[in-house]
């Protein structure tokens, strides 16, 4: 009695493991989300790096060679350079701040940005100085490009919006400042290109964004469909299709087992569906567990399951199968008691098609319902040889 309680403890949980909100589709999307975090951390601190290697770069080209830092840049290049410095050390210790650090860096870069329009606009950069504003103009898109890259559309959407609101608001600012200037103060043309050139930029990463989720979510519900939700086995489909390859390719002796819970439908009228649903579960769970990475553990549907074998001998064949059925008859559902399956299995021949192949496995099957359930019966003459 109390080793039934400690097999329905052990199962509860197993079964709990594996309810629907827990697929393995879903924790494969988990891991995938989880690996484009850590894929953006790592660009990230490359970024930070060379963006450090960059700003350090012109200080010093401005300060050494050209003689002059725009006052607006003396505060900025050295605020920037510490913030970011310290950013990259934060992230680099602990990397749960990764928000927090691009907020950060990408704030101030974009405040920066913000004040260099400001100055240019009210003449605090005169419009003599060339230098800035070309420099001015190269870098600002690279803001588009970080906020793309690093947050999600939507919210990069909206910032790419404001900025771009801030820059026409801008240009129509400077047009009434240039009026009361004279001709070789005005830049209206010089922020014209700009104001014109931006929303291409902006639509062109919106449509890489776009287009980057669309793949993701295709790509997402291609392995969901792949997936038999109850059990996180593949599904029928998706077994066909990998047999199909393999017999095609058939460079390594395939085998398959074809097995079908016995009695199944007596235990779905007696317990219910839902019990029924946990024996499907328990089954699904046992087989993977005697398998190897290599095999492949399908639901074929209902109460049916094929396993697929790639590399394997008439003995491996039916050593596996025979193992599987003694497991899962050595482990009684706590509900219904010990619960047994047929096997029908058959190793593939040169030429042979998934039909053929599945055909001559579902007449073995069907003799070892036929000489009493519970049982492993072969296929083939090379298999039945190794058995007698």
């Amino acid at each position: 009695m109390l080793d039934l309680v400690k097999r329905k403890e052990r199962f509860t949980k197993a079964s709990n493991a594996t309810m629907p909100e827990q697929f393995k589709t879903e924790a494969s999307q988990l891991n995938q989300v989880r690996s484009l975090q850590e894929l953006r951390q790592r660009w990230l601190k490359v970024l930070f790096s060379l963006f450090l290697l960059l700003l350090s770069s012109l200080w010093l080209y401005e300060a050494l060679i050209l003689g002059r830092v725009n006052p607006i840049d003396r505060l900025a290049y050295p605020l920037m350079l510490s913030l970011i410095t310290a950013s990259l050390g934060l992230l680099q210790i602990n990397p749960r701040i990764y928000k927090v650090s691009l907020i950060g860096t990408v704030g101030v870069i974009t405040i920066y940005q913000f004040l260099v329009l400001q100055a240019i606009i009210w003449g605090y950069i005169p419009a003599s100085d060339t230098y800035k504003l070309t420099t001015f103009a190269q870098w600002f898109p690279l803001l588009y490009i970080l906020l793309f890259l690093f947050l999600k559309k939507q919210q990069a959407l909206v910032l790419s919006g404001f900025i771009y609101l801030c820059l026409g608001v801008a240009g129509i600012v400077r047009i009434w400042i240039e009026q009361k200037l004279p001709v070789q103060e005005h830049i209206f043309s010089y922020l014209l290109h700009m104001i014109l050139a931006h929303p291409l930029y902006i639509a062109i990463f919106t449509t890489v964004a776009s287009l980057q989720s669309s793949f993701s979510q295709v790509q997402a519900q291609a392995v969901k469909a792949d997936i038999d939700h109850l059990t996180n086995l593949a599904n029928r489909r998706a077994a066909s299709r990998a047999l199909e390859a393999v017999l095609e390719d058939q460079t390594e002796a395939i085998g398959v087992m074809l097995i079908d819970i016995d009695r199944f439908k007596r235990i779905n009228d007696t317990f219910g569906h839902g019990i029924g649903d946990q024996v499907l579960v328990q089954t699904a769970q046992l087989f993977q567990q005697g398998l190897r990475k290599t095999d492949i553990a399908s639901r074929w549907g209902g109460e049916e399951f094929l396993i697929i074998l790639i590399g394997t001998t008439a003995q491996e064949l039916y050593q596996t199968a025979e193992r599987l059925r003694q497991g899962l008859a050595n482990y009684p559902h706590p509900s219904v008691g010990p619960v047994t399956a047929s096997f029908g299995v058959a190793l593939a021949k040169p030429g042979d098609r998934l039909e053929t192949l599945l055909r001559r496995a579902d007449a073995a099957l069907y003799r070892a319902k036929q000489a009493g359930r519970n049982r492993v019966v072969a296929a083939d003459a090379f298999v039945q040889n190794f058995l007698y």
